[in-house]
């Protein structure tokens, strides 16, 4: 089970990746863009944290996933705009609220080792 949970976690850090790099389109500076992005990545291991052991097992990806993905672009361009930096959320990852020995704890693992892009 703890192999599916971590393929499942590396699926949805992949997701977050994808839109993580920017935050909301409309942001200012890159303090608001890394706000936001850690509100997208709380929001993703939220959900995740939801779903079940048989969820998690699934082959489909999970509904939110595809959403993540699907709001990605105009985050992406907006931070890149920005010139924003990765390492800016990967230093504030602590800020997450996750359990102990849950899958958010491995999307957050999986961040923090393969970086965001």
């Amino acid at each position: 089970m703890f192999r599916t949970s971590r393929v499942t976690a590396v699926c949805i850090a992949g997701a977050i990746a994808f839109t993580a790099c920017g935050g909301d389109a409309e942001a200012d500076s890159c303090e608001e863009v890394v706000d936001e992005t850690l509100a997208l990545i709380q929001n993703a291991i939220d959900q995740a944290s939801e779903m079940s052991m048989a969820d998690l097992a699934a082959e489909e990806e999970p509904a939110f996933v595809a959403e993540l993905e699907t709001e990605g672009a105009a985050l992406e361009e907006r931070a890149e705009e920005l010139d924003c930096d990765e390492q800016q959320v990967i230093d504030r990852l602590d800020e997450i609220d996750v359990e102990e020995g849950s899958v958010g704890e491995l999307i957050l693992e999986q961040i923090r080792s393969e970086g965001l892009g």
